[in-house]
């Protein structure tokens, strides 16, 4: 029964400082917590994975973003193609990544860094964004 009562508190604590707050400060405050604690506690979560894992991790991953049956079910949810693994990915390979030689990069390719000799991850910036990840043997 007391943990119900810390738990009701809690909640009328949070509910409390969530209306106190202004449309623009809860939009920072999301902003903070998706980017950097979600990603933050995954891209670590990545690295301490072995490279065989990781390997099998970003494989998986690649997998599921370039069926056909993915594409055609997010298309038909009225999104295009959401990749947020991609994201993490490619906010861990700036954290933990090589740098690329000069040749991986062209006029749209922002970033390129290398994973575990194994991944080359490209951020594309133009008129809109992209993350590409490719096994270095098929490049």
């Amino acid at each position: 029964m007391a943990e119900s009562n810390s738990i009701e508190e809690m909640y009328c604590k949070l509910r409390e400082k969530l209306y106190s707050m202004s449309k623009e400060d809860l939009e920072e405050e999301y902003e903070h917590i998706t980017h950097e604690k979600f990603y933050g506690r995954w891209i670590e979560k990545l690295h301490n994975l072995t490279k065989e894992q990781r390997f099998t991790f970003i494989e998986k991953v690649n997998k599921k973003y370039s069926s056909d049956e993915y594409k055609t079910r997010e298309i038909n949810r009225g999104y295009e193609p959401r990749e947020n693994l991609y994201d993490l990915i490619c906010l861990y390979s700036k954290e933990y990544g090589e740098n690329c030689p000069d040749s991986y990069y062209t006029e749209f390719v922002a970033m390129a860094r290398i994973i575990d000799n194994a991944w080359l991850v490209r951020l594309y910036i133009g008129q809109g964004s992209f993350v590409t990840v490719d096994k270095i043997d098929n490049i």
